[in-house]
Parts: structure tokens; sequence; C-alpha cells
């Protein structure tokens, strides 16, 4: 899983990138495809939607280079760009009749079983319903919980994604774990995970 923080390394090839080398592409690529791929796809279920977004990500963060400016964190500039990425390709494809909202709308995570393996959570009868209680919520508040304990994303990076205020993270975050817990209050082993889960 990715750190929460880009590394010293990470900005120094956002730097290096500004100044034109293309090397510098191919490192942010290496460093962070397989969390941008997983995030699309979660949101997208479309793996060709999501390999080509990753590609115009890139190819036009070249291009813009030198109008880039600093940012906190190269991670969620990636995923905040991925992300208006394929809403904007779910426009042009005509799929929303140009309303972006509508395509906002239509994107949602989907947790799986795989997904709550990385979890620790080691029953399959348990993950099973553990998906199911997940797969419930609402999407905002699916998206907040794959942000925060998948990407391991602060508080302020998620709300940068999903253009709301930290607090409305927060809320969001605790809202999905008292679901959780409501749904989940005869099944120990996983109430505990996410009574564990409540020091956010």
């Amino acid at each position: 899983m990715a750190e929460k923080e880009d590394s010293p390394l990470t900005d120094a090839v956002w730097r290096r990138l500004k100044t034109g080398d293309a090397q510098a592409v191919d490192i942010l690529m290496r460093q962070h495809y397989s969390d941008l791929y997983q995030y699309g796809l979660k949101l997208s279920h479309n793996r060709s939607l999501t390999k080509d977004c990753i590609q115009d990500l890139f190819v036009k963060l070249w291009q813009d280079r030198e109008k880039l400016s600093e940012v906190s964190h190269v991670k969620t500039y990636l995923l905040i760009s991925l992300k208006r990425n394929l809403i904007k390709k779910l426009v042009r494809e005509n799929r929303f009749s140009g309303y972006e909202d509508e395509a906002e709308e239509s994107l949602g995570i989907e947790f799986s079983a795989e997904d709550i393996f990385i979890l620790r959570q080691e029953l399959s009868e348990q993950k099973e319903m553990l998906v199911r209680a997940l797969n419930q919520l609402p999407k905002r508040q699916r998206e907040a919980i794959y942000l925060k304990f998948y990407e391991e994303l602060s508080s302020e990076q998620i709300a940068e994604i999903l253009t709301v205020k930290p607090q409305s993270v927060y809320n969001l975050v605790y809202d999905a774990l008292k679901r959780l817990k409501e749904k989940l209050l005869h099944t120990e082993v996983l109430l505990l995970i996410f009574l564990s889960l409540l020091s956010i």
C-alpha cells in the first residue's frame, strides 16, 4: 500500500518534470500507475477507459510541464486529475448528455473480497458480509472509505479529491463506520476491525 505522504524523491521528480526532464514522467508513472489504475478501475469499472485516462493524464503532464505549479502532494494531484479525466471522457462519449455532474454521479467505488483481504480479514463468510455492508454505503461514503483506508490519504487530501471541506470528509467516514457497526453488530471480528478504525 502506498505511503501517506510524498517522499522527498517524489518531490524531486516533480521538480525535474517541470524543468523538462522526460525521464521524470516515466518515474512518476512507475511510482503511481498501480494506485491510479486501481482507483480509476474502482470508479469506472472499465479497464480500457481507465488505462486511456491514465495515459492521457501523463501525456498532458508532459505537455503542460512548464505551467505546472508546486503541489503539496503529487499523488493527490494525480488522483484528482485522473478522476477529472474519467468524467470528461464519459461526457465526451455522450453517455451523460454533456453534464459533468451526471457523469461524476455514475462513478462509484465498489468493494470486493480482495479489498477486504487487504484489511487482513481472514474468514470468507465474514468477508462477504463486510463486502455487502460496504457496498450498501452511499457512493460518497464508499469513496471516502476507499481513499482513507486503501490509498491512506489524509482528510485534507481526500477533501481535495471530493471537493469538500475536511470536516465533511470526517463526517463521511464517521457515518460510514457507524453504519457498518450497525450492520455488523453480530459479527464480532468485523466489529473489532471497524472499532479500531474509529480512531480517525
